[in-house]
């Protein structure tokens, strides 16, 4: 019986890793908002996705798994961030999903999967699992134009272009079954994929703006090697869009996707999740 870790997800949100203003700047020009001290952000929200791509089991031609399977419905899954960062200098993300997702009906072009051989027509019930944790490091990286000034050298608001990279590692465990009459067949994979990639993050604080304390546009990518089975790539992309109205509180609508090409045996999936994430920002 397989380990099947957290049945809720916690899916990624932006920590900053930027460099500290230089001890000779003057009090006016020192980066706005930054505490010297430890920031967690929880991030409970709903990501709208559904399952893309092929899969194959026992050396047969791969199968679409949206088209042919049926299992492309948009499934509204619970989804969640924890962050946890240091003024700005380094920070933690935990993140991950648990999807379960059902399909039944006729089976669209001939196929197999398995010893299950499919014919044009042929009724089928199929079901696909995906439960995927990750945890990443913000390592220090770059701050650029940090501060808006007005003509009279005031500083009026804060507007900062942040580049850093993350390393990290992801968990990722596939079920994919298959039942046609009296046959069922099962195709399954652990794979465990240490991650690197690039966070860019835009952040804005206007003042005298109604219901706006600070405005972050942010984007990431991440890839890395899939270990376990016959190996493989994982890759991740996140982007989206934060209005904080108050430093405690906030909404956030954004992208998510997650992909792996992976095998296992002689199972393989070629395909991804992804769809809109919407979520309320809770920092303390």
């Amino acid at each position: 019986m397989r380990w099947r870790p957290l049945g809720w997800v916690m899916a990624m949100g932006g920590a900053s890793c930027a460099a500290a203003a230089e001890p000779g700047a003057e009090p006016a020009l020192r980066e706005a908002g930054v505490v010297d001290g430890l920031e967690i952000s929880f991030t409970p929200g709903v990501w709208l996705t559904r399952v893309a791509g092929d899969a194959a089991l026992g050396g047969g031609a791969a199968i679409n798994v949206d088209e042919q399977l049926g299992l492309d419905d948009l499934e509204a899954v619970f989804n969640a961030e924890l962050e946890l960062r240091k003024a700005s200098r380094w920070g933690l993300r935990l993140s991950g999903l648990d999807l379960d997702t059902d399909s039944s009906g006729a089976f669209v072009g001939p196929g197999s999967f398995g010893s299950i051989v499919l014919s044009d027509g042929q009724s089928f019930d199929s079901m696909f699992s995906l439960t995927s944790i990750a945890l990443e490091a913000c390592l220090p990286g770059w701050t650029l134009c940090p501060h808006g000034i007005d003509v009279e050298g005031e500083i009026d608001s804060c507007a900062k272009l942040r580049i850093e990279p993350t390393l990290g590692v992801r968990y990722l465990d596939i079920d994919h079954a298959l039942r046609s009459g009296a046959l069922e067949e099962t195709g399954e994979g652990e794979w465990l994929a240490p991650m690197a990639g690039l966070d860019l993050s835009v952040s804005f604080q206007p003042e005298d703006f109604p219901l706006l304390h600070e405005l972050v546009v942010h984007a990431g990518l991440a890839a890395g090697p899939a270990l376990g089975g016959d190996g493989g790539v994982v890759t991740q992309v996140r982007a989206g869009v934060i209005w904080n109205l108050t430093p405690n509180l906030g909404a956030q609508v954004g992208y998510r996707l997650l992909g792996a090409d992976v095998e296992h045996d002689s199972y393989s999936f070629d395909g991804s999740l992804q769809g809109l994430f919407l979520a309320g920002v809770i920092r303390f």
